[in-house]
């Protein structure tokens, strides 16, 4: 499913360092993060992403230090997934001192990034209100059936990679992969 490996290749291509003012774009932010990917510049690319897509990086460490069985069989397919990658990818020791913003940044910088999939990734058609924005999104020139969501935080445009996981989430339940009712309340509620 394109969306799904899109979302995929996006979640792991991760933002770039600069601090933007408010009078920084939405598109502005894409463009850094999409550069912070394929730069491999894990410090920049925690600049151009959300609180919120912060977060989730530590509910991965979380579950990845402290989840048992239990509590991993109520994950969405995807961030069982995510885990499982986390806890061969890094060792035990280096991320028990790390934080979700420190696995984001190692994460973009050990090149565990789809980029033949965000090279022919653009946007276009901003849709701005307040403090948020949608856009949508290209891949080789072709427009794909989602929006990207952008937030202000602290006077700076972020990418909100958080809509991304959800939707890998839900096309891995569309897999033949089970998500508990519980997992789609918390996924909703992010």
């Amino acid at each position: 499913m394109k969306v799904s490996a899109l979302s995929s290749l996006i979640i792991f291509g991760f933002p770039a360092i600069t601090f933007a003012t408010e009078s920084d774009s939405p598109e502005k932010a894409f463009v850094g993060y999409k550069s912070a990917i394929l730069s491999q510049d894990g410090k920049a690319a925690v600049s151009y992403v959300t609180e919120e897509t912060l977060k989730e990086y530590q509910n991965y460490i979380d579950w990845a230090l402290r989840a048992d069985r239990v509590e991993l069989e109520t994950l969405s397919f995807f961030n069982r997934f995510q885990v499982i990658l986390i806890k061969h990818r890094v060792p035990s020791s280096k991320l028990k001192t790390m934080n979700g913003r420190e696995l984001f940044s190692y994460a973009v910088d050990q090149d565990w990034i789809g980029k033949s999939g965000v090279i022919p990734l653009n946007v276009a058609n901003f849709e701005i209100a307040d403090n948020r924005a949608v856009s949508d999104a290209f891949s080789s020139g072709q427009k794909l059936p989602l929006k990207l969501q952008y937030r202000i935080e602290n006077g700076a445009w972020k990418f909100d990679l958080v809509q991304m996981m959800k939707i890998a989430g839900r096309s891995g339940a569309k897999s033949g992969h089970s998500q508990p009712s519980a997992e789609r309340n918390r996924t909703a509620c992010l």
